[in-house]
C-alpha cells in the first residue's frame, strides 16, 4: 500500500516541480532586486488591525492601511484558489486512468478557477468590511477588451497572440510530466502518450518543453499587449463623440511612461503573469487599469513617440495645426474623472493649474504622487497643511495621492508603502467613494452601500 501511494504522490510532486521552481525563482529575484519590499509582508499583516473605518479627521488624512492590507490578503486568497484548481487538474491527470473522471476533474478545475475573484473579494471583505472594485467582473474590461466591444470580435483580432499565450501556459504547467514519466510512476489516462522512444533523458525533455513554453508565452503576451493597444486607440478615437460609458482622462508628463513601482501578481495581470510574482510594473498601468471598469481612458500622446510598452490609457495624438491646450481642454470638459501625475514641465504645470483653478475639474480629479517617499514637494504642490504633514509622520504613512478642494487643504489618500497595491487602493477609493455612481446604478449602489454598512455594524 505504501508503494502504491508513493507512486501517484511522487508523480504529482514531479509534475509540479517546474512551475514551483519558476515561482520560487521569480519571487527570489524580486526580493533581491527590490530592497523596499523586504518586510512589506509583515507590515501588511500588521495593518489588517489598523482602524476599520477611514474616518474624516480634522486634517483630512484618509488612512488606507487596512484597505491595502485587505487587498494584499485578497490577492493571496485568490492565488490559493488558482493553485487548488491547478493541483486538482494535475492530480486527476497523474492518478486516474478513467477518461470520464479526468474530464470531470477538468470541469471542476475550470469551475474552481472561475471562483477566485469571488473568494478573493470575500477575503477582502473579512478584513475591510467592504468590497473591492478590482475583484469585480467590470474590472475584467481591462484584461479582455472583448468585454467592451464583443468577445468574438476580440478573439478574431487577438487570436494569434492569444493562442501563443495559451500554448505557452500549457507547456509550462505541463513541463513536469516527462519527469513523472521517467520515474516510472506516471499513470495517465491517455494511452500511448509516452510510447515513442527517445534518446534524450526525461529531464532534458522537460527542460526543452519548459523553454519552448516560456518562449511561446513571452511572444504571445507581447502580441496580445500590442493588440490591446491598437484596440484601445481604435475604440476611443476622437471622432467618436459618444464614448461607451464614462470617459476618464489620464494626464502625465511626457516620458513618465517608463516610471515603475514595486509590484505583485494581481488581478490586472492575465495568463500566467497572474500566477508569478512581480518585481516592478509601469505606473501608468497601475493607475489606469481600474478606470476601464467605468468607461474609456484616454491620454494625449507624446509627439513622435514610438511603440509604447504600457497598456494603460489609450494615447491619441493632437491633429496637426491644432493647439494642444485646446485638445486637453476638450478632454477635461468631457471627462467624468481625471487622474493626474504632476511634473515640472510647463505643459503639465499648465494642466495642473487648469484642474486646480476649476472647482468642477477639481471635484473629479485625483492627483497621484509618483514619489511618495518624498512627501514635502507633493504636499507643497497640492497645498497640504503642516498639520497634515505632522499626521503623516505620526502615523508612519506616505501621501500616495490627493483630492483637490477649493478653499482648504486637499484630502490626502495615504498608505503605508509605495507599492502597486497602495496606488491601486488609492485609485479604487477615488473611483468608488469620490466619483458619482455611473448612470443607471444609483439605486443598486445605494442598496449595496446600505448592506455593507449594516454588515460592518453587525460585525463590530
Amino acid at each position: 500500500m505504501a508503494g502504491e501511494a508513493q507512486g501517484p504522490l511522487k508523480s504529482l510532486v514531479l509534475v509540479c516541480v517546474p512551475t514551483v521552481t519558476l515561482w520560487l525563482a521569480t519571487a527570489a529575484y524580486a526580493w533581491m532586486r527590490t530592497p523596499a519590499r523586504r518586510g512589506a509582508a509583515i507590515r501588511r499583516w500588521k495593518d489588517r488591525r489598523a482602524p476599520l473605518l477611514n474616518r474624516r479627521t480634522e486634517d483630512d488624512v484618509v488612512d488606507l492601511s487596512r484597505r491595502a492590507a485587505a487587498y494584499w490578503i485578497g490577492q493571496r486568497v485568490g492565488a490559493a484558489v488558482r493553485a487548488i484548481a491547478y493541483l486538482t487538474l494535475v492530480t486527476a491527470a497523474v492518478t486516474q486512468a478513467d477518461l470520464i473522471i479526468a474530464v470531470l476533474a477538468l470541469i471542476a478545475a475550470i469551475w474552481t478557477l472561475g471562483q477566485w475573484q469571488k473568494v478573493a473579494n470575500l477575503g477582502f471583505f473579512q478584513v475591510a468590511a467592504d468590497h473591492f472594485a478590482g475583484f469585480s467582473l467590470a474590472a475584467m474590461r481591462y484584461l479582455f477588451p472583448g468585454h467592451r466591444r464583443g468577445v468574438v470580435r476580440y478573439l478574431v483580432k487577438a487570436g494569434p497572440g492569444l493562442l501563443l499565450t495559451i500554448a505557452g501556459m500549457v507547456s509550462i504547467l505541463g513541463a513536469g510530466v516527462p519527469l513523472a514519466a521517467g520515474s516510472g510512476t506516471l499513470a495517465l489516462g491517455i494511452p500511448g502518450l509516452y510510447s515513442q522512444p527517445t534518446s534524450l533523458p526525461y529531464w532534458a525533455v522537460s527542460a526543452i518543453g519548459f523553454a519552448i513554453g516560456l518562449t511561446l508565452y513571452v511572444a504571445g503576451t507581447r502580441a496580445e499587449r500590442s493588440t490591446k493597444r491598437r484596440l484601445m486607440r481604435r475604440e476611443t478615437k476622437p471622432s467618436r463623440w459618444r464614448p461607451k460609458g464614462q470617459q476618464m482622462v489620464f494626464l502625465r508628463p511626457f516620458g513618465s511612461e517608463e516610471l515603475r513601482v514595486s509590484a505583485h501578481a494581481g488581478p490586472r495581470r492575465d495568463g500566467i503573469g497572474m500566477l508569478m510574482p512581480r518585481r516592478t510594473e509601469f505606473l501608468e498601468d497601475v493607475l489606469t487599469w481600474l478606470l476601464w471598469s467605468r468607461g474609456e481612458v484616454v491620454a494625449v500622446a507624446r509627439p513622435g513617440a514610438g511603440r509604447l510598452r504600457t497598456v494603460g490609457a489609450a494615447h491619441h495624438g493632437v491633429k496637426a495645426g491644432r493647439d494642444w491646450t485646446e485638445a486637453v481642454g476638450d478632454l477635461l470638459r468631457r471627462a467624468t474623472g481625471i487622474v493626474m501625475v504632476p511634473g515640472t514641465s510647463p505643459g503639465v504645470a499648465w494642466e495642473f493649474e487648469q484642474v486646480r483653478a476649476n472647482p468642477g475639474y477639481a471635484r473629479k480629479a485625483l492627483v497621484v504622487n509618483p514619489e511618495p517617499a518624498e512627501p514635502r514637494p507633493f504636499l507643497a504642490l497640492v497645498g497640504g497643511s503642516g498639520r497634515q504633514e505632522a499626521t503623516l509622520r505620526e502615523r508612519g504613512l506616505l501621501p500616495v495621492a490627493a483630492i483637490l478642494r477649493t478653499g482648504g487643504p486637499p484630502k490626502l489618500l495615504c498608505a503605508p508603502l509605495a507599492e502597486d497595491i497602495d496606488f491601486e487602493v488609492a485609485v479604487e477609493w477615488f473611483l468608488t467613494k469620490e466619483l458619482p455612481d455611473p448612470p443607471g446604478t444609483g439605486r443598486l449602489a445605494t442598496l449595496a452601500k446600505r448592506l455593507l454598512k449594516a454588515a460592518g455594524s453587525s460585525g463590530s
